[in-house]
């Protein structure tokens, strides 16, 4: 994520809800990758724990599987800063359903 005016806040560091979204479109790309035909994922719960200031020209996020269930994913996101040093840790579960079971 470039950083910029529009995701820092008042104290010149990247806002918190920018940090999660980031988390969470990194965490739910990688689920959807490996989601078979036909099914979804929604998210139970995420959490973040903020480690230090986000700041520099641009935050990373990098994604570690821990569980894939048949119905529930537990993932793993780090937000790293340019110099490779953990910004903020998020954990979260996610659901999978079948099309079929959302339709009904």
């Amino acid at each position: 994520m470039i950083l910029s005016d529009t995701n820092t806040n008042t104290f010149g560091v990247t806002q918190g809800g920018a940090i999660y979204s980031l988390a969470d479109v990194a965490i739910g790309y990688r689920i959807l990758d490996q989601l078979k035909e036909k099914q979804k994922v929604f998210t139970l719960e995420m959490k973040m724990n903020f480690i230090k200031k986000g700041k520099g020209a641009k935050l990373a996020a990098k994604t570690e599987l821990f569980h894939w269930g048949r119905q529930t994913v537990v993932i793993q996101c780090q937000i790293l800063d340019e110099n490779v040093e953990i910004v903020a840790h998020s954990l979260g579960t996610f659901y999978i359903v079948d099309d079929e079971r959302i339709d009904s």
